[in-house]
């Protein structure tokens, strides 16, 4: 009977640790207090304790777990709160013929290793690939809430109406992490053809 308990907490702390892979400390939390409930069970089983010794222990966890399931929902709560947002996209200035890059975070908490990936890269007027300028070479180690960092690509009508010679579509991923270690990815898509019947000066 203890065999089959100490098997059973076994699988259930390999899922929760699973679960809460990038949270180490909560693993080992829920670990301790499944080694708790197999060592009042193994006591229950050998007539180390009576029943009502038995159902005061149990209580006693059952409360540890609901206060212990509180405290992570008024974490999550905190992290989506004051997590970052960050976006990667294209803008354009009609007025002054020019489209930029941004990379901007919307949220408000930092974001970390900031990495953003465009595929087909992106050309600026001259021709060049910008890989190598950032975001697309090194990223961003920090981006501040509100903070907004802008690539000036060149005359939008240039981007536009290439009559082919540019790709039309181009799609964005952008990754980063939170002050807690957790790591975000979103993917965007950007596509020129919306843009074909704008006028330019």
């Amino acid at each position: 009977m203890s065999l089959w308990i100490t098997r059973k907490a076994c699988e259930a702390y390999g899922t929760i640790s699973g679960a809460f892979r990038s949270q180490p400390a909560m693993s080992f939390g829920l670990f301790i207090v499944l080694l708790l409930v197999v060592y009042i069970h193994i006591c229950l089983w050998n007539g180390s304790i009576s029943q009502g010794e038995y159902a005061t222990a149990m209580g006693t966890i059952v409360l540890g777990i609901a206060t212990f399931i509180l405290v992570l929902a008024q974490r999550t709560s905190n992290r989506m709160q004051f997590r970052p947002a960050v976006s990667a996209g294209i803008e354009i200035d009609w007025d002054k013929n020019r489209m930029f890059f941004v990379v901007a975070n919307h949220g408000r908490g930092l974001a970390k290793n900031v990495r953003v990936h465009c595929t087909p890269p992106l050309v600026n007027q001259a021709n060049t690939r910008i890989e190598d300028s950032q975001p697309f070479s090194g990223g961003y180690s920090l981006l501040a809430p509100g903070v907004k960092k802008t690539l000036n690509l060149g005359k939008a009508g240039w981007y536009i109406f290439s009559g082919g010679k540019l790709p039309r579509r181009y799609e964005m991923k952008v990754t980063y992490m939170d002050s807690d270690g957790v790591t975000y990815e979103h993917e965007y898509v950007e596509d020129l053809t919306m843009y074909e019947k704008a006028e330019f000066e």
